[in-house]
């Protein structure tokens, strides 16, 4: 007892220093949220293989990748200075709500000392209970405890987090027909950086437009485009580039284009707003069960992936539909099942890569090659057809 007294003594004099999980763009929504809210974000360390054995060796057994990912992570933050960490509730079958939990008490179990702000969904249907825990957890962070300089904060951080997503998006597309090898990424870094420092919203909605331009003056050539993918599956493994071993800067390496179907401020802002990604999760459910491949919802983004699929098929053009998931993942396993309807069904390629902590770069490049291959063919025989269709009409004529 009196060495958790001490503990928690300890633990109040010590200055606080925040820690997020890495996982995409996520960084760069609590950073200016920070400087707003007045407290002291911990920069991300790196993951390594050495955070992913420590992960994987003290995760509970069955869980999935981005437990293990996260876990190991998190034991780097603490290691390096940081005191609380940071992380999302979740409701319904996806095992993601307890995660929170399950990090307290692992974490505490190995011995750190620190505390976890949980910052839970505010549309559970308890109406001003919900609101009142999201507010208490964002005043839970740092000095300013007013709740609307609290909701401005949030506000303002997550339309510069959106217009970074926006960047984000053209640095997919781009990169895979910039002319000069590297050109696309030193203009994210730039652009990044610009929005990232913005004081406030006008200044940010003024470097938002530089940024575009930065990114659209980079320059291109349209013929060494060789495909577009449209990448769909759980969210964390899409959005975060050391879990799918990189996949989008490899295609966009090799003249594959890239359009996701899922960003960061798309998974944490309302099902109902806006979407980096064209449509939101209600739009995709709707898709989905015009399908005739899921009626009901079954958890994660099961039935979101197969709308978001149909979407880039249908109004994007692309040449394939690529699901990353990690290993034991329950939704993107069902949704799995109305991928392979709906890609067959448009005669689109469909590609699935299932991620663990065993996963290896060697092999996965063989079976990126593989696409490639197809989608190559693919197109040359789309061409070929065309050109015969327009033969046979001049012969008639």
């Amino acid at each position: 007892m009196l060495k958790k007294f001490l503990n928690q003594a300890k633990w109040l004099l010590t200055k606080k220093k925040i820690a997020v999980p890495r996982m995409g763009t996520l960084y760069w929504l609590l950073y200016p949220l920070s400087k707003r809210l007045k407290f002291e974000l911990q920069e991300q360390p790196k993951i390594t293989q050495k955070t992913v054995k420590k992960g994987s060796l003290h995760a509970e057994e069955g869980m999935c990748l981005p437990f293990k990912y996260v876990l190991g992570n998190f034991m780097d933050a603490l290691e390096k200075g940081a005191n609380i960490v940071l992380f999302a509730g979740g409701i319904g079958p996806c095992r993601f709500g307890y995660y929170s939990p399950l990090f307290e008490a692992t974490l505490k179990d190995l011995g750190y000392l620190f505390r976890l702000i949980s910052i839970e969904p505010w549309f559970t249907g308890r109406g001003f209970i919900d609101k009142y825990r999201f507010w208490r957890s964002f005043a839970k962070l740092g000095r300013v405890k007013n709740p609307i300089r609290i909701a401005w904060a949030i506000w303002e951080s997550f339309y510069i987090a959106q217009c970074i997503d926006e960047i984000t998006s053209m640095l997919n597309y781009t990169r895979a027909i910039e002319v000069k090898k590297g050109s696309t990424n030193r203009a994210y870094r730039k652009a990044l950086d610009l929005l990232a420092n913005s004081k406030h919203y006008w200044q940010a909605k003024r470097n938002f437009e530089t940024a575009k331009e930065m990114m659209a003056a980079i320059k291109t050539d349209a013929s060494k485009l060789k495909g577009v993918v449209g990448i769909v599956g759980e969210f964390y493994v899409v959005l975060e580039p050391s879990a799918n071993m990189r996949i989008i800067e490899w295609l966009n390496d090799h003249g594959i284009a890239v359009i996701c179907s899922i960003f960061v401020t798309d998974w944490v802002g309302p099902d109902t707003s806006p979407k980096v990604a064209h449509i939101n999760k209600i739009k995709a459910h709707e898709l989905a069960k015009k399908e005739d491949t899921f009626h009901r919802w079954c958890g994660g983004d099961c039935t979101a992936n197969v709308g978001h699929a149909v979407y880039l098929m249908d109004h994007l053009n692309v040449d394939a539909i690529i699901q990353l998931l990690p290993f034991t993942c329950m939704p993107d396993t069902m949704a799995t099942v109305g991928l392979m309807a709906v890609t067959e069904k448009r005669d689109i390629p469909f590609a699935r890569y299932i991620y663990d902590e065993h996963s290896a770069l060697a092999g996965l490049e063989t079976r990126w090659e593989g696409l490639i291959d197809t989608i190559e063919m693919k197109r040359l025989d789309k061409e070929l057809h065309e050109i015969a269709q327009r033969e046979a009409v001049r012969s008639k004529v």
